[in-house]
């Protein structure tokens, strides 16, 4: 048994909107156990726009109850969504919760829901059942992969011209499960933070028409950036960022410059750098070399600085009216060459290749 037990900390539903009220409610139930009921208002949204700017607020309310039966707001607490929201009020009280205790909220809510249910015979959400863990959805997904590729190579060798779905069609099927496992609470956090960097990183192929995909990856990449960076699974961040320059509304390079302000890793920051660079590669030459300057001297160690030395050899010298650099080679037969051999002739150059 805990040492606590679970007390009312009840507030009217008015003064909801107001943090300093529900931390005062919270702080009610302090000393003598852990704060239960919190009512609120569920025709409101957590995040509310703000009337005059539009900008979304959170809402400085715990969603510990909000069925709306004829005895009040009691009964559907933490452990769906509402979960991070209810800890950072938590917090805002200085009260913290332990796992088991966070525990036993489910299972009072879940005896909850099985009374009322039996009394008014309505069905009432319960605590829903542990979460499927990344690694066996990202498992499966790779095995569904996998089946079609298979799939896809025997059509081929047989000579066989019914196409197949494009992979996307399992993209398209498994986003909206990462995407549940991201957004349930029940699940690890690290589990839940895999599974947002898999809907941020396969986001383009998830066959939804999203309508501000800009804002959506915008605040995918910042989640993973603040909460998630420093995890190992994350490494591959930096990349995944550069990747999704081209959905229309996302700033990469911001992202990367933020990437970098906050990773505490050299590692991590070396990363944000030179896929910041790696932007500008094709766009802009001045901006390239500009980056690449910067990460060379931030970290003259990283295990890139040959390439992006190269680059910036090449930046620099292999431009229009600029002296070409003289190179050595061979030819056809063998025979080795140097592009200075060539100096005052008319030179025709067949460049050839296999794609």
């Amino acid at each position: 048994m805990l040492a606590k037990d679970f007390v009312d900390c009840s507030i009217d539903q008015d003064l909801m909107e107001h943090g300093e009220e529900v931390a005062a409610a919270l702080r009610a139930g302090k000393d003598g156990g852990i704060p239960w009921f919190v009512f609120l208002n569920p025709s409101k949204p957590i995040l509310a726009p703000d009337s005059k700017t539009g900008v979304h607020r959170r809402r400085e309310a715990a969603i510990l109850a909000t069925a709306d039966g004829p005895e009040g707001n009691v009964g559907c607490p933490v452990a769906l969504e509402e979960r991070t929201h209810f800890l950072a009020c938590l917090s805002s009280a200085r009260i913290s919760l332990s796992d088991e205790e966070l525990l036993r909220i489910a299972e009072q809510q879940r005896a909850f829901a099985e009374a009322r249910d039996s009394k008014y015979g309505q069905a009432v959400e319960g605590i829903p059942a542990s979460p499927t863990s990344f690694s066996k959805l990202d498992s499966d997904h790779k095995e569904a992969m996998a089946a079609y590729r298979k799939e896809l190579k025997e059509r081929r060798s047989k000579g066989e011209k019914t196409a197949l779905p494009l992979q996307s069609g399992i993209q398209e099927t498994y986003f909206p499960k990462f995407r549940a496992l991201a957004k349930n609470y029940l699940a690890s956090p690290d589990d839940r933070g895999q599974a947002l960097f898999w809907c941020f990183s396969n986001f383009r192929k998830s066959g939804i028409d999203w309508k501000n995909p800009g804002a959506i990856q915008t605040g995918l990449a910042y989640t993973l950036i603040h909460e998630w960076s420093e995890s190992e699974w994350a490494s591959g961040l930096a990349s995944a960022i550069a990747r999704n320059q081209g959905t229309t509304g996302f700033n990469a390079e911001a992202a990367l410059v933020e990437l970098e302000g906050r990773a505490t890793s050299p590692v991590l920051q070396a990363n944000a750098a030179f896929s910041r660079a790696s932007l500008f590669r094709r766009s802009d030459e001045d901006k390239f070399e500009k980056e690449l300057t910067h990460f060379l001297q931030k970290f003259p160690d990283d295990k890139r600085t040959a390439r992006a030395e190269g680059y910036l050899r090449n930046l620099r010298t292999l431009r229009i009216g600029k002296k070409a650099p003289d190179f050595t080679g061979a030819d056809v037969d063998g025979n080795p060459i140097a592009l200075s051999d060539y100096k005052g002739k008319v030179t025709y150059i067949v460049f050839w290749g296999f794609w």
